[in-house]
């Protein structure tokens, strides 16, 4: 059955599939508000203390089969003073003959839609079962809107396809791209794909998990280009039965300009940078792996390298070029290099939010998490209430960074402990906040010091937290978990 209706239009229904009318939720309220039982001793002359209901197997009320002929026969479907109450209900005996009223019109329903799903039924029969279910229709929404119940209530609704809500859901994203890998052409070699390049990409599907092993060297003498390599990725996957795939990202290059003379020139367009993209689905869980996995050592901490000024003369026009402090920064070290060397894999900026880093922890997936005290909206856009607040961010072992969550202090927070659960499905934060973590705290005054402890899991979702005010001012320095978590 289709339904459709705009405001109080007309509705129009087509009587094309099977239609199932629950008409349970008659007999629930029946049994539970009226106390009435149906078996033979409730329903038999000595002991009987309410009508039997219609439904009942010793009910003398018109079937299914006489209800549908007496609708087409143009009587009401819900007709009360039809109902004939075979034991005394007193002051509720309205509200029976409503309900059994409502039940035997809803039947009679149920039995027009079943009739017209009889095979072999003719056109013209279908028309007039259209034409009477229609008026079953609109005659239940005028008996619902017009008949009252004493003893329960009784509302009409409305079937829906979808729900919707204002709440803010989370939605997950299959895909996610990397950082750039190389800026040129994308017809030439890529330094990042140079030289012994491995790893793994385990796939959890239906029927367990794949290990596909992935390998540079087999491109043997073809050129390491983004396209090169795209190719071999999804070659490879697509011979495991995986869906899974890479694309190439392009990020265009700019056009450079300065100003000289009041004239903005143009210097020319950077050349465009690449990355990968990773398009899964829902039904394919990834987990990265190296063949070997190397020690390595994270470091947070101020730079230590201060600003620089480069000056270049190109067609005349001399540029100054000011590349700032960058601040506090996650460095991660190869434990592996020689003394001549510092190691370093990477250093990249916490953002211009981080006043302070104070601790860097690991997670069993090679994740790694930074505790920082921020004065400032994030770069990814989380702001803050206060003058301060506390943010725990999550990078992978790429440095790539995952998510940032601020406690959310109403006037101000710092972090100073940081711990990983052995399985790596929970973080801890601790420090000190003053005032209230958030509005909804009573009793506590905008200038005292309480210290708290905050649980996130993985996800970066806040399981919760523990704020302990005391008379004199208080700091949580640190956090550790138990073997049991």
């Amino acid at each position: 059955m289709a339904k459709s209706s705009t405001g109080s239009a007309a509705r129009v229904v087509t009587l094309t599939d099977p239609i199932q009318i629950d008409l349970t939720s008659v007999n629930n309220y029946y049994l539970a508000k009226a106390g009435v039982s149906t078996s033979a001793s409730a329903t038999s002359a000595t002991t009987k203390k309410s009508p039997t209901a219609p439904w009942s197997s010793a009910s003398t009320a018109p079937k299914q089969g006489a209800l549908v002929k007496s609708v087409q026969d143009g009587h009401a479907f819900f007709n009360p003073s039809a109902a004939q109450l075979d034991a005394p209900a007193g002051t509720s005996a309205t509200d029976y003959k409503n309900l059994f009223a409502l039940y035997q019109g809803l039947n009679a329903l149920q039995g027009l839609a079943t009739h017209a799903t009889v095979k072999g039924v003719t056109t013209a029969t279908q028309t007039s079962l259209q034409k009477t279910f229609a008026s079953g229709l609109a005659q239940l929404s005028t008996y619902l809107d017009k008949t009252s119940f004493s003893a329960l209530d009784i509302s009409q609704g409305s079937l829906l396809a979808k729900q919707t809500t204002t709440a803010p859901v989370k939605v997950e994203n299959d895909t996610y791209n990397t950082g750039p890998l190389y800026t040129g052409a994308i017809t030439d070699p890529v330094p990042a794909f140079a030289g012994d390049v491995k790893f793994n990409l385990g796939i959890k599907g239906p029927n367990g998990t794949t290990t596909v092993n992935f390998d540079l060297s087999e491109l043997g003498s073809a050129d390491r280009t983004v396209p090169n390599v795209v190719n071999y990725l999804n070659a490879k996957l697509a011979a495991a039965g995986f869906t899974t795939h890479f694309a190439t990202v392009r990020t265009a290059g700019v056009a450079q300009t300065v100003q000289a003379g009041g004239k903005t020139v143009t210097l020319g367009t950077a050349a465009d940078s690449f990355g990968l993209q990773i398009k899964g689905t829902a039904g394919e869980i990834l987990t990265f792996s190296a063949p070997t996995a190397a020690p390595a050592v994270y470091v947070v901490a101020a730079s230590g390298k201060p600003s620089t000024t480069t000056t270049t003369t190109k067609g005349g026009v001399t540029t100054t070029t000011t590349s700032p402090d960058p601040g506090q920064e996650l460095v991660k070290l190869d434990t592996t290099s020689s003394g001549t060397t510092d190691g370093e894999v990477f250093a990249n900026a916490l953002g211009d939010a981080v006043k302070t880093a104070r601790a860097v922890a690991t997670s069993s997936d090679g994740s790694v998490y930074v505790l920082t005290d921020v004065d400032a909206k994030t770069n990814d856009g989380q702001v803050i209430k206060g003058t301060g607040d506390v943010a725990l961010q999550k990078y992978d072992s790429g440095g790539n960074l995952l998510y940032t969550r601020t406690l959310g202090a109403e006037t101000s927070a710092s972090g100073y402990g940081l711990a990983v659960s052995a399985d790596g499905s929970k973080v801890a934060v601790t420090g000190s906040v003053t005032g209230s973590l958030d509005s909804t705290q009573a009793g506590l005054s905008a200038t005292s010091v309480s210290s708290f402890v905050t649980v996130y899991n993985a996800k970066g979702d806040e399981q919760w937290s523990k704020l302990t005010a005391s008379s004199a001012s208080d700091v949580a320095t640190g956090a550790t978990f138990a073997a049991d978590g």
